[in-house]
């Protein structure tokens, strides 16, 4: 944690030196897709072993269509440091981009806010960050009588 005054306000910030470095993602939230189908997009999330704000942070994952920003999916979980959980938003169009927009809400805790020394403007902070993921496109299938029919064909024109 770092504090500090901004002009006349004093701000509390988490900072890390490198955001790509194991002991940074050990204080945040972190969340990739492993995999989409054609109308599924699995997606998983996991609380750093030391995630300073699990009993008071809610994460929120909203999927939506990346050319229209139309929301598909919302959702609203709790996780405790060291959690992983995993999800799969479904009923997703193929060979669509849809982005997954990741928020972290912290609370400050009461003891906090409410200690006469202190005044906070805000008493939450929202932490967001995105991803865009393609579903897979439909792959049509040939029934296996035309199979069958279209060998035929080819083999006679062969001959």
């Amino acid at each position: 944690m770092d504090a500090r005054f901004v002009g006349e306000a004093f701000r509390l910030d988490i900072l890390c030196e490198n955001d790509l470095t194991e002991a940074c993602a050990d204080l945040f939230i972190l969340g990739s897709s492993p995999r989409a189908s054609n109308s599924t997009i699995d997606y998983w999330i996991k609380a750093g072993d030391n995630f300073p704000f699990p009993n008071s942070s809610q994460v929120e994952l909203t999927t939506s269509v990346q050319r229209n920003s139309i929301p598909v999916d919302v959702r609203k979980l709790s996780i405790a440091a060291g959690e992983k959980k995993r999800l799969t938003v479904s009923g997703l169009k193929p060979n669509e981009v849809y982005d997954i927009r990741r928020c972290v809400e912290i609370r400050l805790s009461p003891s906090l806010t409410q200690d006469q020394q202190f005044n906070f403007t805000d008493t939450t902070s929202r932490l967001c960050s995105e991803e865009g993921y393609r579903t897979q496109p439909n792959v049509a299938r040939i029934p296996h009588p035309l199979w069958i029919a279209l060998t035929m064909i080819i083999l006679l024109v062969i001959r």
